[in-house]
């Protein structure tokens, strides 16, 4: 099992196991207010299986940490991919999975996305966050 990709994007969703994104693929958010700040963002996440993973039930964990690792939310999802009907194919078959949070903000700095399966990280997405200069 290998993660293919984590993308953080404005709107994201799975359905019939195709990938919609809206705003995707940023990396850093520039904030004009004071902190605390509410961020809504969404995650798409695809996950390739080997021939041997396929049919057994494997645990998602989606967390999101803070810069000073202060874990701020978390998704859980157990799945399970099988062949596609008629299928002999023996290459790896993807899962994919997209969600939308709603988060808050407390301070610049490096914010973390880590994906776990079954229990072991395999990566994550670092962004950024920066307060622009404040008018006063």
């Amino acid at each position: 099992m290998k993660l293919e990709w984590l993308i953080l994007a404005d709107a994201a969703e799975v359905i019939g196991n195709k990938l919609y994104v809206m705003g995707g693929g940023w990396d850093r958010l520039t904030v004009h207010t004071e902190f605390p700040v509410a961020q809504h963002l969404a995650v798409a996440v695809s996950i390739a299986l080997d021939p041997d993973e396929l049919g057994q039930t494997h645990e998602f964990v989606l967390d999101v940490q803070s810069p000073h690792g202060k874990w701020l939310a978390s998704l859980e999802a157990d799945f399970e991919v099988s062949l596609p009907e008629g299928s002999q194919s023996k290459r790896p078959q993807r899962w994919q999975f997209a969600s939308s949070m709603d988060l808050s903000l407390d301070v610049a700095g490096a914010y973390a996305i880590v994906v776990f399966l079954n229990g072991d990280e395999v990566g994550r997405q670092v962004f950024e966050v920066n307060q622009a200069e404040l008018e006063d």
